[in-house]
C-alpha cells in the first residue's frame, strides 16, 4: 500500500516567507503554509532528502560558525501520522550542547500529525534531520525539498515565488 508523505513549506516569518506549487496536489489556502502531499515512491523528493542528510556537515559548520552573513537557520523533520510523515520546519535553532542535539521551534501547523502544534519548542537528533537551510548573504544554502518543489514551477511561479519570499536561489 502507497503511503502519502505530507510536505509542508513554511511560508517563513519576518525576513522569510514562500510560496510554491507541486504538480501532485495542493491542499490549504493558508498564505502562513502552503501542504504539498508527495507520494512517498517520489524518487526526486527521496533523492531530495538523501543530498541533505548527506551534506548536513555543511549546516553544521555554518551553525557553529557565528558568521554574521549566515542567518535563518531552520532544520526540516518529519513526524508520523496514520498516512505516513508530516514533514515541519523548525526555526529558531539552537545547539544543545549537553547531548549535541538541535533544539527549536516548530514553525508550521500541523494538519495531521498530533506529535507536535506550532510554535512548541522541540529537540532534533541530527539523524532525523530530512532537510536544512540557511541563508548566505540572502541566498539560500541547503534547503533541497524546498529547491526541488520551486524546479517544478513554471518561470512565471518562480519569479513570483523568488519575490513573494526574498529568498535567492544560486
Amino acid at each position: 500500500m502507497k503511503k502519502n508523505i505530507t510536505v509542508l513549506i513554511l511560508l517563513f516569518c519576518i525576513a522569510i516567507h514562500a510560496q510554491t506549487k507541486n504538480k501532485v496536489e495542493k491542499s490549504g489556502t493558508s498564505k502562513a503554509s502552503a501542504v504539498y502531499r508527495v507520494e512517498s515512491e517520489d524518487t526526486k523528493m527521496k533523492k531530495a532528502i538523501r543530498q541533505a542528510k548527506a551534506s548536513f556537515n555543511e549546516f553544521e559548520i555554518a551553525i557553529k560558525s557565528d558568521n554574521p552573513n549566515f542567518k535563518n537557520f531552520l532544520l526540516k523533520k518529519g513526524f508520523e501520522t496514520p498516512n505516513g510523515d508530516e514533514y515541519l520546519w523548525v526555526r529558531n535553532i539552537l545547539i544543545n550542547k549537553a547531548n549535541n542535539n538541535y533544539v527549536g521551534i516548530v514553525a508550521n501547523e500541523p494538519l495531521y500529525t498530533k506529535a507536535v502544534q506550532n510554535g512548541d519548542f522541540i529537540e532534533i537528533n541530527k539523524d532525523d534531520v530530512a532537510d536544512w537551510m540557511y541563508l548566505d548573504n540572502d541566498v539560500v544554502k541547503g534547503g533541497y525539498t524546498l529547491k526541488l518543489l520551486r524546479s517544478q514551477m513554471s518561470k512565471k511561479e518562480q519569479q513570483q515565488f523568488d519575490a513573494e519570499s526574498n529568498l535567492k536561489f544560486k
